[in-house]
């Protein structure tokens, strides 16, 4: 299935003649349909097997960011940063002040498929609110 989009008129450039893509009719895929697609190509992996596998990774992943450490895999990258305002160099961090953010990147994995994926413009559709600045 193709990434569809169409075209609006860019608000955001002083440009009259510039547009931008909007993404639209995305279908979602879950854990689930993925696991399908995997069994369904003569794997030999259960799909019971492959859940216990995708639980255990999940935990990895989210008890290792606990512990802050950034990940790398070849599907993504991720690594947690620290944002707000500190006022002196000696200022620890206050929940009420400052907040922990995860940063995501694609890995190499995503970005190789990257020239493979299909594009399709369509008809735009009317889409409110419309961003002016």
């Amino acid at each position: 299935m193709p990434v569809r989009f169409y075209l609006v008129d860019n608000q955001l450039t002083a440009d009259p003649n510039d547009f931008m893509a909007v993404t639209t009719d995305a279908q979602v895929l879950g854990e689930e349909q993925i696991i399908e697609q995997m069994i369904s190509r003569g794997s030999t992996v259960t799909k019971a097997e492959a859940l216990g596998v995708l639980e255990e990774f999940s935990l990895s992943v989210s008890e290792s960011l606990k512990n802050g450490f950034a990940i790398r895999t070849p599907l993504f990258s991720v690594y947690p940063t620290v944002q707000g305002v500190f006022n002196a160099p000696n200022e620890g961090f206050t929940k009420n002040k400052h907040s922990i953010r995860l940063n995501m990147r694609p890995g190499k994995r995503l970005t190789d498929s990257i020239p493979s994926i299909a594009v399709e413009r369509v008809e735009g559709i009317s889409v409110k609110p419309v961003l002016v600045s």
